[in-house]
């Protein structure tokens, strides 16, 4: 079990940079970075607590092409990543930071824009290489889906999406397995 005060206080400096950059109105304002990748868009994105920067793979570039590469910032500059293993190129699948086993992991997506083709793959990455996880029962494959981690049930979500249709399932990973939640939608 990991101790939630550590977490919090682990937590604490990165949330404390970002909300002294914050202006009181609460806008947003562009920070002055290097190194950035070409514009991309469908992209995922995680922070790596452990590690105190943003992963960010895949989206596809002004040119629709999707793309297979990892980025990291560390507030400041961005720097391209080559691990040895990556996920094959893919557009909006989603991230999440798992701190119970520092690893951010990787759900979906699919390799071009269109919702054909969609990605049903697990992707774990632990700041050096990406590795492949393989669990019994997955999620169907899909797209634009949301992604979190939970602190209290010590898992990954990932809700809804899209594939054939309009995705509304709940799905949790602890790292082995992916269970399909029960879940109440609100009123």
């Amino acid at each position: 079990m990991v101790d939630a005060t550590f977490w919090f206080r682990a937590a604490a400096q990165p949330f404390a940079l970002l909300t002294a950059a914050l202006p009181t109105q609460g806008s947003w304002s562009p920070t002055p970075t290097t190194g950035s990748p070409t514009t991309l868009t469908r992209h995922a994105a995680a922070y790596d607590l452990s590690r105190s920067r943003m992963v960010l793979f895949g989206g596809h570039d002004a040119s629709s092409i999707a793309l297979a590469r990892t980025w990291e910032f560390d507030g400041v500059h961005f720097t391209p990543v080559f691990p040895l293993a990556s996920p094959p190129a893919r557009v909006g699948g989603a991230m999440a930071y798992d701190p119970y086993r520092q690893v951010v992991v990787l759900f979906g997506g699919a390799p071009t824009n269109a919702v054909s083709g969609c990605l049903d793959d697990t992707w774990e990455f632990d700041g050096s290489t990406w590795t492949r996880r393989t669990a019994h029962a997955a999620p169907p494959a899909r797209v634009d889906h949301a992604m979190c981690f939970d602190l209290v049930s010590a898992c990954c979500v990932v809700f809804g999406g899209r594939a054939a249709t309009t995705l509304a399932d709940t799905w949790t990973f602890d790292g082995a397995t992916w269970p399909l939640r029960s879940t109440t939608r609100p009123n």
